[in-house]
């Protein structure tokens, strides 16, 4: 009994030493930040610190099990409009404080409420039928995607067939330690063994086609931290890049290679559940749960731009509020429409609802559940009904109105020189362009103070820029993509893909509201054939039907429709082909070519003193195809500055596809730098000439 007492009085008085911060007891013998990095984390805090939970998770699941109530998988689906239908199920008008994280065309996905609002979701995902309806558009008809709710379910990250339980995923700083991956890899393995991680195992992942990602999977035995083996004595954060600067991740050097001196960084993005539970981590920045730490405050900061909810909109809170009620009277039409058809298919409905039968119910508290337990509908219980069709719906806006987005692309001949790399930017923003893609900028990467220097031109001009330098000072090349800081102010992210060893391409994810996700690629293709063809050959399993293709490359589709020239030998072409093959495949669209037809018009032309000339059309854009919205392209002289090429402006418009919708050859336009061609000046003179003299009273500016 008083072994008992005596057992008991010591845990209450560990618990109160703990608590209340006593300096004989500290809980954490190591002091982040003293590991070789660059400075020391938030001290501990005096006295238990509470947290407090905002808002609440709940997943969505679209379902497709109907053929006559589900929309085909191929319609998009806009967060925006799953706020209101979401709002307009639980009977509330305010979309502050809510986050969606639904693609378009994902299948699952998350969405998180305030807290206030969780008894309305939990009363509704208990009720009978806990489906969220979202208003899209079907070739020009209204239609409906369910979505079924429920709480967030927790699975496992442990991949099945994983030798151990112990396990943590890392990714390179800088993937061009990618060439000398075996090295690489062994290089880790002994930082991660000089850290403290017993027995250490690298295994890079691989991708589609074979293809190997930068990103590590690391599993080990234990961990040895000061002699200590406790997986929650070991520092876990130092394994990461810190977004405040307190450490660069795993460092390790590559001596056999050619840079044996350059220290090279790898950072941990996920541990496992067992890490998490046993050392007490937190799961973002990976800092002991009682440390206060500002990671989470920063990586809020960092999502903002990506909230679902339009600027103008977060403006203007009572336009916002008369937004989705309107949602929510459509929603109504559409659920009254589809009970009298199930009670009565036969009697067609005839009167319309009036304004304030659809809006009694908005606002008001949602019905209690039927049932306590929630109930799942199968096949049988379901009717079937004919989708709606709303001829027009003045909430959804008329046939052709919403946000343009601009994409050009620029071969600009070198950008070290004259102030060049500022001009061409700012002759892109005068013109309103979203997204840049700039070629043959001739910066390697060696050249540390004009990739600075280019990066703050960027961001002064307001851009965010994406650069793949030259492999060597004497290579010309490289390749850069610019995205608008305007565009990622209304919520679009940008994230960086790949680029390529020697610069010849660089690709960007580019994520915008309304459109969904783009594969933004900025190409140079190489002059030499095998080089170019080997180039396309290595670039053809990474493009997607939602890729966009813009550059140099260095070669046309059609010789006979693409290039004008005096000389008869045969025009070197390499790879046209595989390039041909890859546009098909991924159903992309060189949409000049489209608007041209069978005419004529060049990016690039060259002529000398004796006539001899070369026009061809190596400057392209291949478009992916995008629902509800239509792509417009020209070829102009006025967003390129001192440059033998013109530069290609896509346009992408919003629009319903329908009779009033033109497609074909609306767009004929005529290069003014075909005066630059001897023959075809001397042509256009002895016309003009002719017609002056049989037509005397004519005025016309010589040439």
């Amino acid at each position: 009994m008083s072994l008992l007492l005596l057992s008991s009085l010591s845990s209450v008085l560990l618990t109160v030493a703990i608590s209340t911060g006593s300096k004989h007891s500290n809980p954490f013998p190591f002091h982040p930040g003293s590991n070789g990095t660059k400075g020391k984390m938030v001290r501990k805090p005096s006295q238990t610190t509470f947290y407090t939970t905002h808002s609440q998770v709940y997943e969505a699941t679209r379902l497709f099990g109907d053929k006559d109530l589900d929309a085909p998988k191929e319609v998009p689906a806009s967060q925006e409009e799953f706020v209101a239908g979401l709002l307009g199920e639980i009977g509330h008008d305010n979309p502050d404080g809510i986050t969606v994280a639904i693609g378009p065309y994902s299948i699952k996905g998350s969405f998180a409420v305030p807290i206030e609002l969780a008894p309305r979701m939990d009363n509704f995902i208990q009720g009978e039928q806990p489906i969220v309806h979202v208003l899209a558009n079907f070739q020009g008809n209204a239609v409906y995607i369910r979505y079924e709710i429920g709480e967030q379910g927790e699975s496992s990250r442990t991949k099945q067939g994983a030798q151990r339980a112990l396990w943590f995923d890392i990714r390179l700083r800088d993937t061009n330690a990618l060439a000398w991956s075996i090295a690489t890899i062994k290089a880790i393995e002994t930082s991660l063994a000089e850290v403290g991680i017993l027995n250490p195992k690298v295994k890079q992942k691989l991708g589609k086609h074979g293809y190997r990602k930068n990103e590590f999977h690391v599993t080990f035995s234990s961990t040895n931290y000061q002699g200590n083996t406790a997986l929650s004595e070991f520092p876990w954060w130092q394994l990461r890049h810190q977004l405040d600067g307190t450490c660069e991740g795993i460092a390790f050097s590559l001596p056999r290679t050619p840079f044996p001196t350059k220290v090279w960084h790898a950072t941990a993005y996920q541990l496992s559940e067992e890490i998490h539970n046993l050392a007490g981590v937190k799961k973002f920045c990976f800092h002991p749960n009682m440390y206060q730490c500002t990671c989470t405050i920063a990586e809020a900061k960092r999502r903002q731009q990506a909230t679902y909810i339009p600027k103008a909109k977060r403006q203007n809170k009572e336009e916002s509020a008369n937004f989705f009620k309107a949602r929510a009277a459509t929603l109504n039409i559409y659920k009254r429409a589809t009970q009298n058809q199930a009670s009565s298919s036969s009697q067609p409905l005839t009167a319309e609802p009036t304004i304030e039968e659809l809006t009694e119910d908005i606002g008001n508290a949602t019905h209690p559940p039927m049932y306590a337990k929630r109930t799942r509908l199968t096949r049988k219980h379901c009717f079937c009904k004919p989708r709606i069709s709303i001829e027009f719906d003045s909430s959804l806006g008329f046939p052709g109105e919403g946000p343009k987005f601009a994409f050009a692309s620029a071969n600009i001949r070198g950008s070290i020189s004259a102030n060049k790399f500022y001009k061409s930017i700012l002759a892109m923003r005068n013109d309103k362009i979203d997204v840049i893609a700039f070629q043959e900028h001739n910066v390697h990467r060696q050249d540390t103070h004009t990739l600075e220097t280019h990066k703050y031109t960027a961001q002064a001009l307001g851009y965010k820029l994406f650069l793949a330098p030259t492999a060597t000072n004497l290579q010309i090349g490289g390749t850069a993509i610019l995205i608008a800081q305007s565009l990622l102010d209304d919520g679009a992210v940008a994230t960086f893909s790949h680029s390529h060893p020697k610069g010849n391409s660089i690709r960007v994810k580019l994520a915008i509201p309304v459109v969904g996700n783009l594969d933004v690629w900025s190409i140079y293709a190489p002059a030499d054939n095998a080089l170019r063809r080997e180039f396309f050959l290595r670039m053809a399993p990474f493009v997607k039907p939602n890729s966009i293709l813009m550059g140099d490359f260095n070669c046309v589709e059609d010789i006979a429709l693409d290039t004008r020239r005096s000389s008869n030998t045969p025009y070197e072409n390499a790879g046209a082909d595989i390039l041909t093959y890859i546009s098909v495949l991924n159903q992309l669209t060189d949409q000049m070519r489209y608007q041209l037809g069978y005419h004529f018009n060049f990016t690039r032309s060259e002529s000398d003193s004796t006539g001899r000339y070369c026009s061809t059309r190596i400057d392209r854009h291949y478009l992916p195809a995008i629902t509800n919205h239509l792509w417009d392209t020209e070829i102009t002289d006025l967003l390129i500055v001192d440059s033998d090429h013109s530069a290609v402006k896509s346009t992408l418009h919003s629009a319903i596809p329908g009779e009033d919708v033109i497609y074909g050859n609306d767009l004929i336009t005529i290069n003014p730098r075909i005066l630059e061609i001897n023959k075809y000046r001397n042509t256009i003179e002895k016309l003009i000439k002719d017609h002056v003299n049989n037509n005397q009273n004519t005025n016309i500016i010589n040439l």
